[in-house]
Formats: C-alpha cells, structure tokens, sequence
C-alpha cells in the first residue's frame, strides 16, 4: 500500500470490491484505528478540505474512498442508504480493517448511523457532520433544495449548497474552495449525472423513515460527537440537536454564521475538537 503524509501528495489505489474497483487513498503514518471518511453528496476525494485532512493525519491514518459509481470508482451508485452502508463495510473487508473512527459528511452521516447500528462492533468512535436522523428536516425537500441552485454556477453554486449567505462565511467558503486547487489547480467539483440521480433517491428515502417508527439512533452506544453550522440550509440544524438529544452518548458543537459545510468553513476548530474526542474518553 502507498501511504502519504499529506492530502497533496496522496496517490490513488485501488481494490476489487463485489467485482469493482474501488478507489481510495491512505494518508498518515499507521495507527491502531485509522478514520474512515465518508462523504457528502455527490462528493468524491478531492472534495474533502486539504486543511481537515492533513491535521487529522497528523496523528493517525486516515482513509478516503469512493464508494461504488463515485469519483474514480467502478460500478453503479446505490439508490439507497443501505447498499451504500453495505458497500462501505465490503470496502473495509476487502482492505483487512476490522476497526475503524468514522467521520461522515452529510449523506456520509447517514451512512455511519447504519454502519454503528449494524456493525457496531467494526466502530470505535464516530464524528457525525452536517447531517440528521432518519426523517430528519431536509430530506423530503431535498430536490426543491437542489432546484433552488439552478441558475448559479462557478463558486457560487458551491456556496450556495456549503456556506451562510454572509460576508464572512463565503470569504472563508473561497478560502476553501482555493485550498481545494492545492492538489489539482484545475479543479471543480464534478460528479457522474447517475450518482446524483441515486444518491438524490437515497437522500429523500431517507427523510421516509420516520424516527419514532425507527429510533435508530437510541440503539448506538458509541460515542459520538455531533457537528453542524448556526444555519444548516441542506439539513436544518434542529436535527443534530435531535440527534444529540436521541444518542445516549453524544457531544454537539455548533459553529456559529455557517450553515452545511461548516467543519470546512472552520477547518482548524473543528480538527480540534475533533481530534481530542478521538484521542480523550468524554
């Protein structure tokens, strides 16, 4: 395996997953726990903050991928959050992981709840951001939300989808949205029109299961430490409170003038945190 010290220098591999090849990078020198991200909608790696990355890396190994039908990865994308769970846990297999920290972005959340609800054995500890509950507030709505970008394109349209409509937050958006040239000057955050048609369906069917049929989230027993923004336009910011509130072992920090992208927006406060949740019993 090739191993970086930075989210710059990171090489792409790959691995035959259920008969595709999935990519992913390593990045930091080898720990008893690596930390697993998992992405957002429609994201793939270079879609995570070079800043996050690196400072997370600095004191364990970090993995990113894409999972099946994204970024440089082969097959279909799932239309469901369960299928991309299950892919995520036959990535891990395929790689020899048993145990992992989980930090999940968004639809990345939803993904880490089955996967501690389900495996909880494979996870230690889980940084939920940006994201809600099962029936959580934004997920009904999520194709009016996508609407609501048509006819804004460039670095508008990321900060539409990432960032408070306030001086401060989108000068600190295209802070982000230069480091993100960092690795690749020519960068733009691209996807495949049939990720966005699954990971869309698998979103909204996730806003249909209605959390006090399912309380998922009362049956995790990990810790978990919950992070969103004053003003989460994508997934509202009642929910993470929701989730606090549902988890039996939970911490929440919000960050204030931000909204869905807010661990980005405040790349050095939230690698603070979190790495002293993942290094400290809370």
């Amino acid at each position: 395996m090739d191993i970086s010290n930075s989210f710059k220098t990171a090489i792409t591999q790959f691995v035959n997953v259920n008969g595709h090849q999935l990519a992913y990078r390593l990045i930091g020198d080898n720990s008893d726990i690596p930390l697993l991200c998992l992405q957002h909608f429609t994201g793939n790696m270079d879609g995570w903050d070079p800043a996050v990355i690196d400072a997370l890396s600095s004191t364990r190994r970090v993995i990113l991928f894409d999972n099946t039908g994204v970024g440089e990865s082969e097959g279909e994308t799932p239309n469901t959050v369960a299928a991309m769970a299950r892919d995520t846990i036959a990535f891990l297999n395929a790689l020899k992981i048993e145990k992992v920290d989980l930090l999940g972005f968004s639809l990345g959340g939803f993904i880490s709840q089955l996967i501690l609800e389900e495996h909880p054995q494979l996870v230690r500890k889980a940084i939920l951001a940006g994201t809600c509950q099962q029936g959580g507030k934004g997920c009904s709505t999520f194709r009016d939300f996508l609407k609501g970008s048509v006819g804004i394109e460039g670095a508008d349209r990321y900060l539409y989808y990432f960032f408070e409509n306030s001086e401060k937050s989108r000068k600190l958006g295209y802070a982000l949205l230069k480091r993100f040239t960092e690795r690749d000057p020519k960068w733009t955050p691209g996807f495949r029109q049939q990720t966005l048609v699954a990971q869309t369906e698998a979103i909204v069917g996730w806003g249909e299961v209605p959390e006090p049929a399912n309380p998922l989230l009362k049956r995790i027993k990990h810790q978990v430490m919950i992070v969103t923004g004053s003003n989460d336009h994508m997934f509202a910011t009642s929910n993470s409170y929701e989730m606090f509130q549902q988890l039996p072992d939970a911490i929440l920090s919000i960050y204030p003038d931000a909204s869905h992208g807010s661990l980005f927006q405040y790349p050095y406060l939230f690698t603070n945190q979190a790495l002293f949740f993942l290094d400290n019993e809370i």
